[in-house]
C-alpha cells in the first residue's frame, strides 16, 4: 500500500464540511461570499470556517511501517457574536465527531476531536468578530 496523500485527505474533509451547508475556507479563505455583506457592523455577517491541515505522523506494521497515517486539523470557526461562532463550532464538531471520510483506496473509519481553543473575542479586528479553532484529527490506513 502507498503513503497516504495528505492533498486527499484534506479535500475530503472541506468536503465533508461544505456538504452540511457550511461555507468553507481551504488554508484561506472561502470562494464564496463570507464575512460582512456590506458595512462591517451595520451588515449582515455570514459565518465561516477555515480549515487548516496541521500535522501528519507515520505509523503500520512491522512489515509496512509507513503506511498508515495519523493526520490532524484545525478548523477556525468564525462569527460577529459569541453566538454565531459557537454555532458553526458545533456543526463542524457534529459533522466531523465519529464521520469516516471518503479516501480513494484508504480506510478512514473515524474522526476524532483533538481539542483547541474555545470561543474568544478577537479585537484585532474592527469590528471585532469570534474566533475558535477547535481541533480533530483521524486515522487513515
Amino acid at each position: 500500500m502507498s503513503l497516504a496523500d495528505p492533498r486527499l485527505h484534506d479535500d475530503a474533509l472541506v468536503n465533508l464540511l461544505a456538504s452540511v451547508g457550511l461555507v468553507v475556507g481551504d488554508a484561506a479563505d472561502p470562494t464564496v461570499p463570507f464575512g460582512w455583506q456590506g458595512t462591517p457592523g451595520q451588515s449582515t455577517f455570514i459565518p465561516y470556517v477555515i480549515v487548516y491541515p496541521l500535522d501528519q505522523d507515520y505509523d503500520g506494521s512491522l512489515g509496512c511501517p509507513d503506511t498508515d497515517s495519523d493526520l490532524s486539523w484545525q478548523a477556525t470557526c468564525v462569527g460577529a457574536t459569541r453566538d454565531q461562532c459557537d454555532w458553526v463550532r458545533a456543526k463542524v464538531a457534529d459533522t466531523l465527531i465519529g464521520a469516516s471520510l471518503t479516501v480513494a483506496g484508504r480506510s478512514v473509519p473515524r474522526i476524532r476531536p483533538l481539542g483547541g481553543v474555545g470561543t474568544r473575542r478577537d479585537d484585532t479586528i474592527q469590528p471585532p468578530v469570534f474566533i475558535a479553532t477547535p481541533r480533530f484529527g483521524a486515522v487513515s490506513v
